[in-house]
């Protein structure tokens, strides 16, 4: 660790710091914010998540704030790390460390998770280059794809006994959760949801779920 930096768990009052930090990341590593203050509330609130051993901030010239990092603890044998670092030239030594404190923590923790997993867009070299250094290996790609809708899509044509129609919110939670639980089982990252954790996590209710988007 940097001589002159400072780590140490995040407080109340840096709050909006780290939020602006995690969004710039995600702007730049997935081309839209998506990091509001409710979810980074939520987070910060998520049960048995504890700002106080679960979380770290960097400090550099002047405290500034220069990186973050948090750990979720997925299951017994998996926990979850997130690294963020402002741009610099020290990126890759923030990275680095922020990287060894979420490892001591999980050595720490008293379910010994014996596997830590981290999530890392393409773009962003410096946790790529971090994440290899420290001897973590790929396990799991996605292709995020987009498409200009610059006309009308085409009509689908459903086979025959198929009827399309929008969900109905109260009526069709149960039948969707079922059907989504099983259709997840042979994914690599899949872990069992309760169907109150799955109405979270689709936000069912909420202000943002639009059923008229769902079918």
């Amino acid at each position: 660790m940097h001589q002159t930096w400072i780590t140490r768990p995040p407080s109340q009052d840096d709050f909006e710091a780290v939020r602006a930090l995690i969004e710039n990341c995600l702007i730049r590593d997935y081309g839209v914010p998506e990091f509001g203050a409710d979810r980074m509330k939520k987070l910060w609130e998520t049960d048995g998540f504890d700002l106080l051993r679960d979380a770290w901030i960097v400090l550099g010239a002047e405290d500034a704030l220069i990186g973050y990092a948090d750990v979720m603890h997925a299951s017994a044998e998996e926990i979850f790390v997130s690294v963020y670092a402002a741009p610099s030239e020290e990126s890759m030594a923030v990275v680095s460390h922020l990287l060894d404190v979420a490892e001591k923590r999980a050595q720490d923790h008293p379910e010994k998770p014996t596997m830590m997993k981290c999530r890392v867009s393409d773009v962003n070299k410096t946790l790529m280059a971090g994440l290899e250094q420290g001897g973590y290996e790929r396990y799991l790609s996605f292709l995020m794809m987009e498409t200009v809708l610059d006309a009308p899509p085409e009509m689908p044509q459903w086979s025959d006994g198929i009827t399309v129609r929008n969900f109905v919110p109260d009526q069709d939670d149960h039948a969707t959760y079922v059907v989504d639980e099983g259709a997840s089982v042979d994914k690599r990252y899949y872990h069992p949801m309760t169907v109150e954790v799955w109405n979270e996590r689709v936000n069912l209710p909420g202000d943002v779920f639009d059923a008229g988007l769902g079918g």
